[in-house]
């Protein structure tokens, strides 16, 4: 090789980068632009020129990183905006799920690739017995981004069905590509489960999505649901009735307290941040219930309870809960 010279590859980075940093200097705020700047500096393990007064430039770009699956250029990026921005919370969070992210699952599980327009992701574990049903919240991810969930989820073992609920309703109107209602989305998932060879159902879901987990568990004949920091009802959610549901209906969220009141066999766990007041009144109206414990996390103030497991090294336990049998605990 003769000295001096660059590889088609390599001229090709340096002329993309000169056009992404020219786009920048001209104050473009396409997060798609900083996306690229920052999977140029992870392919060429280079400094990120990072200015202050393009923070939110960056930070939608680490996140378009992430919501597209690029979790190794975002795990790059990440530290390196955080030493450039420091005090930033959202930076110093994705650090602290960075730290610990865990390695993807090789092996014969179907590859997870968001779809973020589709309402129901079917992931296969060949060879599982369980199927988790994962309610997404609000924010349309499972209390993280999809993808970084899915990398501690993957760990479990099990056939995963990722649910949105694009009306934001708590579930209470069904999956519209399932059913028109919570009865026929619930045959539906049921059949899905029959397909995959489930003999066992789990559901997990974080804040409203806590609320479809706890909802759709009964009809579902579900062993465990896990439900983060969810919407359990009271005065303040039984106002207001959405239309499009079914007669009969619950009112908008309803009051879940009433699905529990007598022996279901499912055991539910729920979650809440301890210096949360509204999370821990809506958590804490299940207490007593049969099959429902109910855990205040110390010293966390934030609707956000992932992260919080994460800091805790907890988020693997709690997830694993969901998994275990009857007979491993006694």
């Amino acid at each position: 090789m003769v000295t001096g010279t660059v590889s088609t590859a390599e001229s090709i980075d340096k002329a993309a980068r000169r056009e992404i940093r020219a786009a920048l200097r001209g104050g473009s705020n396409d997060p798609a632009l900083y996306a690229a700047a920052m999977m140029l500096a992870f392919s060429s393990r280079t400094r990120l020129h990072v200015g202050v007064a393009q923070a939110r430039g960056w930070f939608l770009g680490l996140q378009l990183l992430i919501d597209e699956g690029h979790l190794d250029a975002a795990a790059y990026a990440a530290p390196r905006l955080q030493a450039k921005l420091p005090g930033r919370k959202y930076l110093d969070s994705l650090a602290v799920v960075f730290e610990s992210l865990p390695a993807a699952v090789g092996g014969d599980r179907d590859p997870f690739v968001d779809q973020p327009t589709r309402d129901v992701q079917i992931v296969r574990q060949p060879g599982a017995d369980t199927l988790l049903i994962d309610f997404c919240g609000a924010g349309k991810g499972p209390g993280l981004p999809i993808h970084l969930m899915d990398r501690w989820l993957a760990r479990l073992g099990v056939h995963i069905v990722y649910l949105r609920d694009r009306r934001r309703i708590g579930y209470t109107g069904g999956i519209p590509v399932l059913g028109h209602n919570i009865a026929t989305t619930v045959v539906a998932l049921t059949r899905i489960a029959d397909d995959l060879g489930a003999r066992r159902i789990v559901c997990l879901g974080n804040s409203a999505g806590g609320s479809g987990a706890l909802r759709y568990a009964g009809p579902l004949g579900a062993h465990r649901v896990l439900a983060l920091v969810p919407i359990t009802g009271g005065p303040e959610y039984t106002r207001r009735v959405t239309p499009h549901l079914e007669v009969g209906a619950p009112f908008w969220w309803g009051d879940l307290t009433g699905l529990y009141r007598n022996e279901t066999g499912i055991r539910a766990h729920l979650l809440y941040g301890e210096h949360n007041e509204g999370d821990r009144q809506q958590c804490r109206r299940m207490v007593g219930l049969p099959g429902v414990t109910v855990e205040a996390l110390p010293d966390w103030d934030e609707h956000h309870l992932v992260v919080a497991l994460i800091r805790a090294n907890r988020l693997e336990r709690t997830l694993g809960w969901l998994i275990e049998t009857e007979e491993a605990e006694t």
